[in-house]
């Protein structure tokens, strides 16, 4: 079992299926692929953070994380994760519904993960989010952050996409959370 604790800064785009077919081109041909990274998820969602039980399908692999900030809060996370065995993914799953927890989402996405200009590149698509890419750079303490998200919105020009403020993902979070 391994485990990390590292922050995360993390921006969020959303566009049309022409614009993802566009950034998809750009990134096949001038990017380093990550491969396919088709996940399955249980997300816990509290106020203050969110915990994730994950199946990485296309890699097999499994992983708890637990993100101490909510999406929309800020585009920064402490994020704390421990990796176990896929084949107990359900029954993680099952500990964590059994504890109690009320407000859970299933989400199956569609992911192609890239690497561009020290930048990880994920291009998503599910039911909630629709076409959507998370642009993120891991970073050992929060006093690299200006530095990274300098980074992420130089590579978001690049590619010609709009990044979501804080606020936006707030109302499309609490949009897709009362449904």
């Amino acid at each position: 079992m391994t485990q990390s604790n590292q922050y995360e800064i993390e921006f969020r785009a959303r566009f049309d299926k022409a614009a993802h077919d566009r950034v998809k081109k750009l990134l096949d041909d001038k990017a380093k692929d990550l491969g396919v990274d088709d996940r399955d998820s249980f997300i816990y969602v509290f106020p203050d953070k969110s915990l994730k039980v994950v199946h990485a399908i296309s890699q097999n692999k499994a992983k708890v994380a637990l993100k101490l900030n909510r999406l929309g809060q800020a585009n920064e996370f402490e994020e704390i994760e421990t990796s176990f065995d896929p084949k107990d993914f359900n029954k993680m799953a099952t500990i964590f519904e059994k504890m109690g927890f009320t407000d859970v989402q299933r989400s199956f996405q569609k992911r192609h993960n890239y690497k561009f200009r020290d930048v990880e590149i994920a291009l998503k698509h599910s039911d909630t989010w629709g076409y959507h890419a998370e642009l993120e750079i891991m970073v050992p303490d929060r006093a690299q952050q200006e530095k990274a998200e300098a980074q992420i919105r130089k590579v978001a020009k690049e590619l010609d996409i709009m990044l979501m403020t804080n606020d936006e993902i707030t109302k499309f979070c609490d949009q897709a959370d009362k449904k």
